[in-house]
C-alpha cells in the first residue's frame, strides 16, 4: 500500500511522535510506501506568528491546498493524520475528499472535545465540554490557562462538531480504547466511525526475559514522564514523604524546579534518551504511574510491562483497561495519598509480589502490545477504509 501520514510534531518529542515513527517504520519494515509530511511549532514565535496560526486553526486553507497537491503527486491509497492541531487543521480531510482519498485519523487525546485535550482543569476532571458548548473553556482559559487563547481553540472544536467533520469527513476515527472510544460516542459521533487499535513498543529482550532485580538487593521505584502538574507530580512527592523507598525520577518538563526542594529519597535524572530509560527499568524494582487525566495508553507503561514491571498507578477508567488490580499491578484511587503509600510499601516489603505482577505484565505485554500486532490491526482497518473508499463532499 501507498500510505501518506500527516503529522503536527510538539515543541517537546513525547510520546505521540515516537508512536508515529514506530509506525513509520513498522509499515516501511513490511514493505509499504509511506510519504511523510510533519509540520511543526518551533517557528511559532511572538504574536504575529501566533495570531496568524490560532487564525487557522479551526480551518487553514494554506494546510488544504498543500495537502490536495501533495496528494494528486503522491496518489497514497490512504492518508493517515495524527495530530492536526494548530498548523494543519480538519480543513486537510477537505482535500482528501476532493482527491477521493480516504482519511484516517488516530486520536492521542481529547483534542476534537476538548479545548486542552486532557478533560482537566483546576487540578480536577472536568467534561463539560462533551455535552456541553465547548466555548465553556473560554470562560475558564482552559487552554494555556488564557481565555484569549482558547477561544480559537473552542471554536475549532464547536465548527467541526456542527460541520459534523468527524462522522462524515474521515472515514476512521482510530482511539486507544474504549474508554476514549465511548467519549466520542457520547459527543455524538457515530460508533462506526471509530476504531479501537492499541499503541505498541518493541520487544526489549533480544533474547530470553529476564525479570528485573533489585541491584545490590535495594528496592527502588522509579518514575518516568513529563515532569507537569497532570502527569501527578505534586501527589507523587506528596506521597513519597515518609517512605523509606529510593524513588527516582526521569523526564523533563514545566516542573522541573521541583528538584531543589531536594526531597529525601528521590533522585532527579532529568531528561534521558530512550536507551537509558530501559536501563532504568531493568534495575528498578516497579514503576510508579500517578497521572490525573484520562491518558490515553502512555508508552511508559507498555514498555514497563514489557520489561516485568510491576507498577503502581492510579485508578482511571482508561488506566483500568491497561493495568489489572492485583493481577499485572496495583490500583489506587485518585487523590488517595494514603493508599498509594500503602501501595508502594506493599510491593517494596514483598519480592514474591512484584515477581508476580511483572511476570503477568510482560504476558499482557506480549499478548496484546507487540508491534507485530499493532501492524495486523492497522492493516484492517485501512484495508475496510479502502475498500469502502473516501467520503465524498455531498454526503454531508
Amino acid at each position: 500500500m501507498k500510505i501518506l501520514q500527516l503529522h503536527n510534531r510538539y515543541r517537546a518529542h513525547g510520546g505521540e511522535d515516537q508512536v508515529v515513527e514506530d509506525e513509520r517504520r513498522s509499515l516501511i519494515e513490511h514493505g509499504h510506501r509511506v510519504w511523510c509530511a510533519y509540520v511543526d511549532n518551533s517557528d511559532l514565535v511572538g504574536w504575529p506568528a501566533l495570531l496568524a496560526t490560532a487564525w487557522r486553526t479551526s480551518y487553514s486553507r494554506r494546510a488544504r491546498d498543500a495537502t490536495r497537491r501533495l496528494i494528486a503527486r503522491v496518489r497514497p491509497d490512504v492518508v493517515h493524520v495524527h495530530n492536526l492541531f494548530p498548523r494543519l487543521s480538519p480543513a486537510l480531510f477537505d482535500a482528501c475528499i476532493a482527491e477521493a482519498v480516504p482519511a484516517v485519523m488516530t486520536l492521542h487525546n481529547y483534542r476534537l472535545l476538548c479545548a486542552n485535550a486532557i478533560f482537566l482543569r483546576d487540578g480536577r476532571v472536568c467534561e463539560e465540554c462533551i455535552s456541553g458548548s465547548a466555548y465553556r473553556s473560554v470562560l475558564h482559559g482552559c487552554y494555556r490557562g488564557s481565555r484569549l487563547a482558547s477561544l480559537p481553540v473552542a471554536h475549532m472544536i464547536e465548527r467541526h462538531r456542527r460541520r459534523d467533520t468527524w462522522g462524515s469527513d474521515v472515514a476512521c476515527l482510530i482511539t486507544l480504547n474504549a474508554f476514549a472510544r465511548d467519549r466520542l460516542v457520547e459527543a455524538g459521533i457515530p460508533r462506526s466511525r471509530i476504531e479501537i487499535k492499541h499503541n505498541a513498543v518493541a520487544d526489549p529482550f533480544d533474547g530470553e526475559f529476564a525479570p528485573p532485580r533489585d541491584p545490590g538487593g535495594e528496592v527502588r521505584a522509579l518514575f518516568v514522564g513529563r515532569l507537569s502538574a497532570e502527569k501527578g507530580l505534586h501527589t507523587l512527592l506528596r506521597a513519597w514523604r515518609g517512605l523509606d523507598v529510593p524513588l527516582r525520577i526521569a523526564g523533563g518538563g514545566p516542573l522541573a524546579s521541583l528538584r531543589d526542594q531536594r526531597e529525601p529519597n528521590v533522585r532527579w535524572l532529568g531528561p534521558l534518551p530512550r536507551a537509558r530509560v530501559f536501563q532504568e527499568m531493568r534495575r528498578a524494582s516497579f514503576l510508579v504511574f500517578a497521572s490525573e487525566w484520562y491518558e490515553g495508553q502512555p508508552l511508559v507503561l507498555l514498555e514497563a510491562m514489557a520489561h516485568g514491571l510491576a507498577v503502581i498507578s492510579v485508578r482511571t477508567a482508561a488506566m483500568s483497561e491497561l493495568i489489572e488490580d492485583g493481577y499485572n499491578g496495583i490500583l489506587v484511587d485518585p487523590g488517595d495519598i494514603t493508599a498509594f503509600r500503602a501501595g508502594v510499601a506493599r510491593l517494596a516489603a514483598d519480592p514474591a509480589l512484584r515477581e508476580h505482577l511483572g511476570r503477568n505484565a510482560r504476558r499482557h505485554f506480549l499478548t496484546r502490545f507487540t508491534p507485530a500486532r499493532s501492524y495486523r490491526r492497522l492493516m484492517e482497518i485501512y484495508g475496510r477504509v479502502v475498500g469502502q473508499g473516501a467520503p465524498r463532499s455531498g454526503d454531508r
